[in-house]
């Protein structure tokens, strides 16, 4: 009995140093982790103020596409999810809402899915520029 006790502990104990060494060998991509922040903080900037204008009526959902894209920020928000999506999944209505999200909870959803991305991702070879 003592010896399946003794076996287990080594076992435990291996394990959690194999874990540990594991997890100081992860190389993450500092310049890929900070564009890939950069964006979802963008991104959620963005969608906050375009709910808070639909929920203010100073946004109508039909504006003509080739009117967002005379503004700045919807540029930059073109060009964040076109980064974004080469690695991680959009939400299909983006593309289909005016290439905008149609709600918070919409981006809340991508958001989460993005970040565990991340973390099953952040230690493996991210191919970034």
């Amino acid at each position: 009995m003592r010896l399946y006790i003794y076996i287990f502990i080594c076992i435990f104990f291996s394990c959690k140093m194999a874990r540990s060494v594991s997890k100081n060998n992860c190389a993450e991509n500092d310049s890929f982790k900070e564009r890939f922040f950069e964006s979802i903080v963008f991104i959620e900037e963005y969608v906050l103020e375009q709910d808070e204008f639909r929920e203010l009526g100073l946004l109508n959902d039909t504006l003509d596409y080739d009117k967002n894209l005379e503004n700045l920020k919807f540029k930059k928000f073109e060009k964040t999810i076109s980064f974004l999506g080469r690695y991680v999944p959009i939400s299909h209505q983006v593309f289909s809402y005016s290439f905008s999200y149609p709600s918070l909870d919409v981006f809340k959803e991508d958001k989460t899915k993005w970040l565990d991305w991340y973390e099953k991702n952040k230690c493996g070879k991210i191919k970034y520029p």
